[in-house]
């Protein structure tokens, strides 16, 4: 029954994505970050591949989109940035291995390229932003409410894609919480509002019960950045404190004592081999400096045991050491620069459109900054080097960065701040017009007067 209805689902938004490529780049996005296969116990399907088949098709009409994308420094960072992890496929150590984990972010890559071309106007990036919180947020839902519901759980396994284990699901669900706390500005009515504070209140529970370190800290530091930009802090610490609450006290013992082993670091064996992975991962940087090993994580548990002095197949448990040592140093400091640079350019937009009163921008803004936050936080744990969803943030941050001029001018007319449109002013003094000499006049006869009559005197 569940997979008669992904089948119906997906029929549709395929018909539908061939009359709006919007459609269809918006409905591969969200089965990417939700993966509704999964929800159907129908993994072993291509209907992934024909969303991605049908929104590449039907976003070719807006390909005349994509030299004014350029003008986005950002954009022409991300391509740098995913044609140098491309290259580094090809001089791979374990070719085959870096060539199935390429395959997997390929679709990724191709859409996410089209996000900005085809996400032209305000509307349907708030969809989009919509769309990426309502995914991550159901998520929260299923797992926050379940364990609410039995009085605490621990998730120990993955979800499904590439959300392969808990420490992945965490860092999914600590990406969710900001989305769905800030999509309340994208809203006047009170019941969307609702809607989606009910959804973060899941979605923190749903982190404390995966156990994960990792996403301990990217959620713990994800809200109190929340709160330090908050219009009224204590408030939110508050709110977030009460929604903390019930998912900590029902797990408390267990939690507490996985959290704990991060000051005990030489007692704990996971807290040594992560340790271990974070030398080997500098050591093979610096054999590999410019390519890496290769990308995708495969080569390097191949190259590993050159490094380590323990026996493991691991990943680094670092995301950025992970891109170093697969694909150098080069790519390392263009994620770096993605990252860090992204979060910054997003404070300040959203800072800015909060004081212009233009709270669905300033909500999106903050709410991507904030999620950025929550993946840099997490990523100091974890590796995912082609998880989806970041990549689709980045594009968003590009999308948005486009139409930040345009917004802003409308946000300084509605304030009366400046003419809805405003006529240029030359920057000089036009010079007076040059007028053509007038003719000289014809010389008239004298006229003199004789006996009371006037006369004409004869040339």
């Amino acid at each position: 029954m569940r997979e008669a209805l992904l089948i119906v689902l997906v029929a549709g938004l395929c018909i539908a994505g061939l009359y709006s490529s919007r459609i269809a780049l918006i409905a591969y996005i969200w089965y990417a970050i939700l993966r509704p296969d999964v929800l159907a116990w129908s993994e072993t399907n291509n209907y992934s591949l024909l969303l991605g088949a049908v929104a590449v098709v039907s976003c070719v009409r807006d390909l005349p989109n994509l030299l004014p994308t350029l003008r986005s420094r950002w954009f022409v960072i991300f391509l740098i940035y995913i044609s140098w992890i491309s290259l580094t496929v090809a001089f791979s150590t374990d070719f085959e291995t870096s060539t199935l984990h390429y395959r997997i972010l390929l679709p990724t890559l191709f859409t996410a390229v089209l996000v900005p071309v085809v996400i032209t106007n305000f509307k349907d990036l708030r969809i989009l932003y919509l769309v990426m919180a309502g995914s991550l947020g159901f998520l929260g839902f299923k797992f926050g409410a379940y364990g609410l519901a039995v009085g605490g759980a621990q998730f120990a396994a993955g979800y499904g894609g590439s959300l392969s284990d808990n420490n992945l699901v965490a860092l999914a669900l600590a990406i969710g919480i900001p989305l769905c706390w800030y999509a309340r500005e994208l809203f006047t009515e009170k019941h969307w509002k609702l809607l989606f504070l009910g959804l973060t209140f899941f979605l923190i529970p749903a982190v404390i019960m995966t156990h994960s370190r990792g996403g301990a800290l990217a959620m713990g530091v994800t809200l109190l950045f929340m709160t330090w930009y908050s219009r009224r802090r204590v408030l939110t610490l508050v709110v977030l404190g009460i929604l903390t609450i019930p998912g900590l006290y029902l797990v408390r013992d267990s939690f507490t004592a996985r959290i704990s082993t991060v000051s005990s670091y030489e007692e704990d064996l996971s807290a040594q081999v992560r340790l271990a992975q974070w030398k080997a991962a500098i050591r093979m940087s610096f054999d590999y400096p410019i390519m890496g090993v290769g990308f995708g994580g495969g080569p390097y548990t191949q190259n590993v045991d050159r490094y380590i002095d323990i026996e493991s197949t691991q990943y680094a448990h670092n995301n950025y050491l992970q891109t170093l040592a697969d694909s150098g140093y080069p790519a390392f400091i263009l994620l770096c620069i993605l990252l860090f640079g992204q979060i910054l350019y997003l404070r300040r937009i959203a800072l800015e459109f909060k004081g212009l009163g233009d709270l669905p921008m300033y909500g999106m803004a903050m709410g991507m900054a904030a999620a950025l936050v929550a993946f840099a936080a997490g990523s100091v744990f974890l590796s995912r080097t082609y998880y989806e969803t970041i990549f689709y943030m980045f594009v968003f941050t590009i999308a948005l960065d486009l139409l930040v001029p345009a917004r802003r001018e409308a946000a300084l007319a509605a304030a009366g701040q400046i003419s809805p449109n405003p006529q240029p002013v030359p920057s000089f003094t036009p010079a007076a017009p040059v007028l053509p000499p007038r003719p000289a006049p014809e010389p008239q006869p004298a006229r003199y007067k004789l006996g009371g009559r006037e006369r004409v005197q004869r040339t």
